[in-house]
């Protein structure tokens, strides 16, 4: 744009949405209602102003270029430049000193992260043996608990006699006519037949 060539009011209002836009994506600003409190406006007043509904003054500009130092608010206006100043960094070398500090630092980081990895190891070593000692005691008392059974079903045996057909055979739930149950019931259905005894 030459000098005696002015912007429209549209152009402007283009521009300054433009900005707002590159400050939101590439997160100098969460949000309007931040920008608004960082260039110390109210938000309505912000609205206003990209709206078109207020012009947009010097007092703007002068806050808006407070938010980010690379913004070129005379872009806005005169549409003259890029709306991104280049921004010239100091690139610093380091000396040696601190290059050999920073390699102790990285080899320090190094020797923390083998330890931990190591420390990770013995851990999981220690608690897959602690897992195998109470899978073992668990068997070892299953164990004890199917002798202690075996012991106490000999006792009962022994108790009982060892004839166990002959013993429900004539047990009172067998259902065997000549056991008392048996007799029992025998009686009954007799007693339920039509004619008889």
């Amino acid at each position: 744009m030459t000098d005696n060539e002015q912007l429209t009011t549209d152009e402007k209002l283009l521009r300054l949405a433009d900005m707002i836009d590159w400050l939101l994506f590439h997160n100098v600003v969460a949000s309007r209602r931040e920008l608004a409190k960082r260039m110390k406006y109210q938000e309505s007043t912000l609205s206003l102003v990209v709206n078109g509904k207020q012009p947009i003054s010097p007092k703007f500009l002068t806050a808006l270029a407070g938010v980010d130092d690379r913004l070129n608010v005379d872009w806005i206006n005169s549409g003259e430049g890029d709306m991104i100043l280049e921004v010239e960094e100091d690139t610093v070398v380091p000396s040696q000193e601190e290059i050999a500090l920073l390699m102790r630092q990285q080899e320090a980081v190094k020797m923390a992260q083998q330890q931990l990895s190591d420390a990770f190891k013995l851990g999981n070593e220690q608690i897959i043996l602690a897992q195998q000692a109470i899978v073992q005691k668990e068997s070892d008392t299953l164990d004890t608990m199917a002798v202690a059974f075996k012991l106490s079903k000999e006792k009962m045996l022994a108790i009982i006699g060892n004839n166990n057909s002959g013993n429900y055979q004539n047990s009172p739930n067998s259902g065997n006519q000549n056991s008392l149950n048996g007799r029992q019931r025998t009686k009954r259905y007799i007693r339920k037949k039509p004619g008889g005894a």
